[in-house]
């Protein structure tokens, strides 16, 4: 599973040592409940990468198109009709 979480604090102890404390969107307290037992901090090691950009609002079609069944199905039905006409076009196939 990936996770990206907000940086809610980091700590610049050393040079090379750096502890980030993390928070969840949706969450109200950090996230010291995920991490490993008895660990207060991710130290770098624990970090695997970085968010290079985001797309807002994309986790909203999957909410709408829970909320209305017949929207998912007819998106469905387009895709298909989308497909298959390309399909036909790129094989010249005549029905």
């Amino acid at each position: 599973m990936i996770a990206v979480l907000r940086l809610l604090y980091v700590s610049f102890s050393y040079v090379t040592q750096i502890e980030v404390l993390t928070k969840g969107d949706n969450n109200r307290v950090d996230d010291r409940g995920l991490y490993a037992p008895g660990q207060l901090w991710l130290q770098r090691e624990d970090i695997l990468g970085r968010a290079r950009g985001t797309l807002r609002y994309l986790g909203m079609v999957t909410i709408i198109l829970n909320d209305y069944p017949v929207l998912k199905y007819v998106l469905i039905g387009q895709t298909y009709h989308f497909h298959l006409d390309s399909y036909l076009l790129l094989y010249s196939v005549k029905f």
